[in-house]
């Protein structure tokens, strides 16, 4: 768990979404994560919490549930009851900071939370972009199977008149057809694993906004495979043996 200390009622504290914040020593908020009820109680290097109030969704490093309590209770824990903190909360960002003090926005500090994943973040960042290379050749090659089966449509076409333009268009819009179908059945496969990870899983609705848009470019990429063999079919085969 991640344990914070901050002033009953003051600046540091959290609102609980079920139960009460804490109020004396002895109490505690803790995040859903952890796995203990209201009015449970867990002991931490022999000092006893009783968990007053709940919260979801606020945990660090992974998936580490966040832990309030009061500030001395944390000096207690963490500094053998000395008065020391290792942060100030304040009210505004400040112009001057005593010395050895760094002063960080609010973005800041969520930033530096993170930097103990980003490791972990960019692994997933470079899956997520092999996955769409991956998913670009497989379009690829479906799209190419089927052009080569259509051999004597597009001569059939061609021969009629049809403009490479119009094959083309064709061919991408069975690719794009297939991106978005996959798209969507990616959709909903998400929603579905999301509650069985261990850690915890969000995600934004701009990922929903611009997956059909990046299935569009995959499509119409993957669709460029098959279209030299769609255009430089010949239009005699139309009037070849079946």
């Amino acid at each position: 768990m991640t344990m914070i200390g901050a002033p009953v009622g003051g600046l540091g504290t959290v609102t609980p979404s079920r139960g009460r914040s804490v109020g004396a020593d002895g109490q505690a908020v803790a995040d859903t994560r952890l796995h203990v009820g209201l009015g449970h109680t867990f002991t931490v290097s022999g000092q006893t919490f009783t968990v007053v109030g709940l919260v979801s969704g606020h945990t660090l490093n992974g998936g580490s549930p966040d832990v309030w309590v009061t500030l001395h209770d944390a000096q207690l824990l963490l500094f053998g009851g000395r008065p020391l903190v290792t942060a100030v909360v304040t009210k505004g960002v400040p112009t001057t900071s005593p010395p050895g003090l760094e002063v960080l926005t609010s973005s800041a500090v969520g930033r530096d939370t993170m930097r103990p994943m980003q490791s972990a973040v960019q692994s997933v960042d470079n899956s997520r972009r092999f996955m769409w290379v991956v998913a670009a050749v497989i379009v690829a090659a479906l799209v190419y199977v089927s052009a080569l089966q259509r051999v004597r449509d597009f001569a059939v076409l061609k021969a009629m008149g049809a403009s490479s333009r119009s094959l083309f268009a064709g061919v991408a819009i069975q690719a794009v057809l297939v991106t978005m179908a996959a798209a969507l059945l990616a959709s909903v496969i998400a929603n579905l694993l999301k509650p069985l990870y261990p850690l915890p899983v969000a995600i934004p609705t701009s990922a929903f906004l611009l997956l059909p848009v990046s299935a569009v470019v995959v499509g119409i990429f993957a669709s460029l495979v098959a279209l030299r063999r769609s255009i430089s079919v010949d239009p005699a085969l139309a009037f070849g043996a079946a």
